[in-house]
């Protein structure tokens, strides 16, 4: 759901909710999360600073596991990911009817987590702390 709170107030949230179960009634697909949340904000500034928009956000997502088959001890292995957070800032400077360029933070507190939980007996680390300076120009 998205919308405006007030004049140059910005709102966006978002909830998942997925279960996947097989024909016995067992959770299948559990290398990703049951919920996920997204929360984000944007205002943009007035008076001196109004070309400059500020803004942030968060994003959410339980527990996901997967059970890993251990070839040394012979036997599967419950491996998880607990729910986390994580915190992402921005701003935007528009400099001209048609040029603006957009500052991102990604993972603010570099937050260390794991994606895609037991996907063919694996997992990686979800990006670290980065940052994205874009331009754009309207035509």
């Amino acid at each position: 759901m998205s919308g405006e709170l007030a004049p140059g107030w910005q709102l966006q949230a978002g909830y998942t909710h997925k279960i996947v179960r097989d024909d016995d009634n067992v959770k299948i697909s559990t290398f990703e999360p049951e919920d996920q949340v997204t929360l984000y904000t944007s205002y943009k500034l007035k008076g001196a600073l109004d070309k400059l928009t500020i803004g942030g956000g968060t994003r959410w997502q339980g527990v996901a596991w997967q059970d890993i088959y251990n070839s040394p001890k012979g036997r599967y292995e419950e491996f998880s990911q607990k729910a986390y957070w994580l915190v992402d800032a921005m701003a935007r400077y528009q400099f001209s009817e048609h040029l603006s360029a957009t500052l991102n933070a990604n993972n603010l507190f570099d937050k260390s987590y794991y994606t895609n939980i037991g996907f063919y007996n694996s997992a990686a680390y979800g990006e670290p702390r980065n940052f994205m300076l874009t331009t754009r120009y309207d035509f």
